[in-house]
């Protein structure tokens, strides 16, 4: 009994690391993807589009939440150069759900940036300076002083 328990752990232990290793080599195959995509993206927007569906694609598959916000987030940066504005503010607003709950402060700022821009590019003004001011407002509450700098410069 005991030797069938001790090979019984053996096994699920064997089995975990497997899973554990194979997950591992996912999150770096779809860092990979989207780190091609940011090098093309200037090139081929269509490419990197493609690239950051895929990655979008394969992070959900695999549960890998903060890949699947970082494809996003990568998509909305093409849509965005390709003039696609409404569509790049849709992924946006996505990411900065997601950065919201998260509690990475750095990558809420960096979300209320990017809105803020896209509705500055959209023509809505008063939208724009209402993200703008929540990025400032959260850099002074952590004391990031130089994205509370970008902030600014964004105005």
């Amino acid at each position: 009994m005991n030797r069938f328990f001790n090979l019984l752990c053996l096994v699920f232990t064997l089995s975990v690391g497997t899973v554990f290793a194979q997950s591992e080599e996912d999150r770096e195959m779809i860092q990979e993807l989207l780190r091609q995509a940011e090098e093309v993206k200037e090139v081929s927007h269509d490419s990197a589009l493609q690239m950051g569906q895929r990655a979008e694609l394969m992070s959900r598959n695999f549960g890998f939440e903060d890949q699947v916000y970082e494809a996003l987030a990568l998509q909305g940066f093409i849509y965005q150069r390709m003039g696609r504005l409404d569509e790049a503010l849709d992924f946006q607003l996505k990411v900065l759900a997601y950065n919201k709950k998260s509690g990475h402060d750095k990558k809420l700022i960096g979300s209320y940036n990017d809105v803020g821009m896209l509705f500055f590019d959209i023509g809505n003004y008063e939208k724009s300076r209402s993200y703008l001011q929540k990025a400032i407002e959260l850099s002074n509450e952590i004391a990031d002083f130089a994205g509370a700098k970008i902030s600014l410069m964004n105005m």
